[in-house]
């Protein structure tokens, strides 16, 4: 018996060590596990952070490419640049066959300024791919890290190129509940880890523990990740288990206990399984769901007597990053454009596409176009041959103190519309889908609202349900709001609260009138017929300005309106610039001569530049009245001695404007005509 005691024990000791090596190894699996997992996670968030890079980029780019002012481009880049934007500065260059020009800078001066030649060579071989080009700034006083893009069609030799700012402190602490918090690491730009190409750690460097490297593709270059373990938590009772197994094993039979110690392990096998799965699905939609955040704006503007609301919520089935999105852009003082879509699909190509269609709406807004020529251009940059995805949107033009909206929607629902009376689905044309090739122009529609009406915009998720037709979610939609009492926000959060059972993801963005918003009559008219208004001095008062000339001369047709606003946008941006002063706009039509008359009033003491001829590729300051010299029959700049303030104009002959005229304003084999007047 005593023997047979001895055996039971020996044995039970052979158990015990075995089942201490087994934790011992489970705990270093779970902890290679655990880094492989983390790392997995910088690997995906740097390849997604590269579409919100390269998306401002490519619409700066386009503009650019457009043949529009610098004015736009200035306009569109001052929003993507400050404390709060992704960018420190943006800059515009002109590349031929003699090299590179910076043409516009929004946003503190670049750092690669402060070695002329080599900016010239970077720029210069900056490539007309889709792919970034990435410029190594890392040693200079500010530590900047510089991005650019260069369309592959259509560039005319324009490269735009940003700049983003890191610390100058390179140690580094993940927060509390990020995905990555826990994670020991060091960033290098490139495939080495020298310590000059160190962007941010955690770790003291070198790093001499156990660790793990992974080589990440950025761009044209790439990121070194070096990752350490976090050290080991194993608990008192983790780490006495074997002998605990030990003492009871004592005292029971050998067969017992075997017995015993293989349920239990199949049971901690499977817990720790079906743990370890929810936590990677956990894991995941917080990724994905952060990811998609940062994807969409974080600020709206703000107009007096409108209040806008917005909310995003991950789906249920929500594993990747999707394709929906939301947005708000002040146009001008008076006009705003909300704009709600979602691409099919999801995934880091999907939410690509999502965040190059949202800036490039942003930057089509911003240079004056109307919802429905947004719609048109946006239809022709996708292709759902080409890019596997097509996408719907709604754009909603709001003008605030005319209390008017103009509607316009690519296969997207239409908005909800709460006043007074109740709630209803807005009666709009519904346009094909971008990219699936529907060819007819976009058609919008026109309403006009009343004071306190909010406008609800959302994507199809918040209507859409397994088992139920859309016809049932639009009325579960309308009933909720049916009261119509609530602000913008209490709304929105109302709606949210009701719709359950989403699967896909929702993007709603209310706005909503209040009792304090402005109303606008007519504009001005004076004896003569010239109609005047007045602009703030803000970078969005130029668009306003276009805006106002071209609704003032709809009549003339669209050569005529594009050359005026062309040289208003000119006359505007040197009051803003130089002048540094409100302006006001007078358009007269009726004038003796038989021309259109356009004059831009600033109030400052600025001095406006005229650029010479021959200085065209060397400064880009005062081209403004260059282009409007050469462009316009007459022009002038009147000033009364002892006041501040200046009055820069130009006219229009309407009667040949019809026939084609070159840059220098005349037809081929005619001789300038133009004349200045001071």
């Amino acid at each position: 018996m005593h023997r047979t005691s001895l055996v039971i024990a020996a044995a039970v000791m052979i158990v015990a060590i075995v089942a201490s090596l087994s934790v011992v190894v489970a705990d270093r699996h779970s902890q290679s596990q655990s880094l492989s997992a983390q790392v997995g996670e910088v690997r995906t968030a740097l390849q997604a952070a590269i579409p919100s890079i390269q998306a401002p980029l490519i619409a700066a780019a386009r503009i650019a490419a457009s043949g529009g002012a610098t004015s736009a481009f200035t306009s569109y880049a001052n929003a993507e640049v400050g404390a709060n934007a992704p960018f420190r500065s943006i800059t515009l260059w002109k590349v031929g066959p003699n090299g590179s020009m910076l043409v516009a800078l929004a946003g503190a001066r670049p750092e690669i300024l402060t070695d002329a030649p080599a900016a010239g060579r970077f720029i210069s071989r900056v490539p007309a791919t889709s792919n970034l080009s990435l410029n190594d700034q890392l040693s200079s006083p500010v530590r900047v890290l510089g991005f650019a893009e260069r369309l592959p069609e259509g560039s005319m030799g324009y490269v735009v190129y940003a700049e983003s700012a890191y610390p100058m402190d390179m140690a580094v602490s993940t927060q509390v509940g990020s995905p990555f918090a826990g994670l020991r690491f060091a960033a290098y730009l490139g495939r080495s880890t020298d310590s000059s190409d160190l962007i941010e750690r955690s770790i003291p460097i070198p790093v001499t523990a156990p660790h793990t490297t992974v080589v990440v593709p950025f761009g044209d270059s790439a990121m070194t990740i070096i990752a350490v373990a976090p050290p080991s938590d194993t608990s008192l009772m983790r780490r006495n288990l074997p002998w605990l197994i030990v003492l009871a094993g004592l005292a029971v039979a050998l067969t017992a206990l075997l017995t015993s110690e293989s349920q239990i392990r199949r049971r901690q096998v499977a817990e720790l399984s079906a743990s370890d799965s929810a936590t990677r699905f956990d894991t995941q939609r917080d990724i994905a769901s952060t990811l998609q955040r940062a994807m969409l704006p974080e600020a709206f503007p703000e107009f007096d007597g409108l209040e806008i609301a917005t909310t995003y919520v991950a789906g249920e089935a929500g594993l990747e990053v999707g394709g929906d999105w939301f947005d708000a852009i002040a146009v001008d003082q008076d006009h705003l454009l909300l704009t709600v879509g979602d691409v099919s699909g999801r995934g880091l190509h999907a939410a690509s596409l999502m965040s190059y269609l949202r800036h490039s709406i942003r930057a089509f807004a911003l240079q004056g176009d109307d919802p429905a020529t947004i719609v048109a251009r946006l239809d022709a940059m996708v292709d759902v041959r080409r890019d596997e995805h097509f996408a719907t949107v709604v754009c909603v033009g709001i003008d605030v103190p005319a209390y008017t909206v103009t509607l316009v929607s690519a296969g997207h629902p239409a908005p909800v519309i709460v006043d007074e009376t109740g709630a209803r689905l807005a009666e709009m044309l519904v346009n094909a889908p971008l990219g699936v090739g529907g060819g007819a122009s976009p058609q919008s529609t026109t309403i006009h609202v009343e004071p306190g009406t909010t406008i609800i915009a959302y994507t199809d998720g918040l209507v859409e349900r397994r088992g139920e037709s859309l016809d049932d979610g639009f009325a579960r939609l309308v009933a909720c709001v049916a009261d119509g009492r609530g602000s913008a926000a209490e709304l929105v959060d109302r709606i949210v609260g009701s719709m359950s059972g989403a699967v896909d993801d929702l993007a709603i963005i209310a706005a909503q009138w209040t009792s304090s918003a402005p109303t606008r009559g007519a504009e001005p008219r004076d004896p003569a017929g010239s109609v005047t208004k007045h602009f703030e001095r803000d970078a969005n008062s130029i668009v306003a300005a276009r805006r106002f000339v071209a609704a003032t001369l709809s009549a003339f047709g669209d050569d005529v309106v594009r050359t005026t606003t062309l040289l208003t946008s000119e006359l505007a941006t040197n009051a803003v610039v130089h002048a540094e002063s409100d302006f006001d706009v007078s358009v007269a039509t009726n004038e003796p001569s038989g021309c259109i008359r356009v004059a831009v009033r600033d109030h400052g003491h600025g001095d406006e530049q005229l650029a010479r001829a021959d200085t065209m590729d060397a400064d880009p300051h005062g081209r403004g009245l260059m282009i409007v010299a050469r462009l316009a029959d007459r022009w002038g700049v009147d000033s009364t001695p002892g006041t501040s303030g200046r009055t820069v104009w130009f006219e229009i002959a309407v009667d040949h404007r019809s026939s084609a005229r070159s840059l220098d304003g005349r037809e081929a084999g005619e001789e300038p005509a133009n004349t200045r007047d001071v």
